[in-house]
């Protein structure tokens, strides 16, 4: 086994010194570009939704009825990423049904009905309620 001259050791030292500041000063400098970017950009915003109250079940009261939908509308304005898609309103919609009406609903779910997989076309058999061959809606 051969030792390395101490020339040789006094050049790898001064070499690895000198990385090692190279290596200092980026990383120094590095962290203050992100302080600036930082002090830029400011705090990100938010990602949470608005406090939006869910509606209370809607029973096939027809004097509600207009109201309910509309609250279900609003919620989907104000929080589109909480229900992006046709199944997802379809699905808060047939939560908040109670009795009569979700009675009716549920053999769509149990047959996997293509309605509820499409918002407009549930909303034009949601507007049918009351009508022949749908669930009644009560006056009280």
């Amino acid at each position: 086994h051969v030792d390395p001259s101490p020339t040789v050791t006094a050049r790898q030292d001064c070499l690895s010194s000198t990385e090692n500041q190279t290596l200092h000063k980026q990383l120094a400098q590095s962290r203050e570009e992100n302080t600036m970017l930082q002090a830029q950009v400011g705090p990100l915003p938010s990602e949470q939704n608005p406090a939006v109250p869910l509606h209370e079940h809607f029973d096939g009261n027809c004097l509600k009825f207009k109201g309910f939908l509309d609250q279900c509308h609003l919620l989907f304005l104000l929080c589109p990423q909480m229900h992006p898609t046709d199944e997802a309103r379809v699905g808060l919609v047939i939560s908040l049904l109670a009795r009569k009406v979700l009675d009716w609903v549920s053999p769509l779910l149990e047959q996997d009905s293509p309605v509820l997989t499409n918002w407009n076309s549930f909303l034009i058999m949601y507007h049918g309620w009351g009508q022949a061959n749908s669930p009644p809606l009560s006056p009280d």
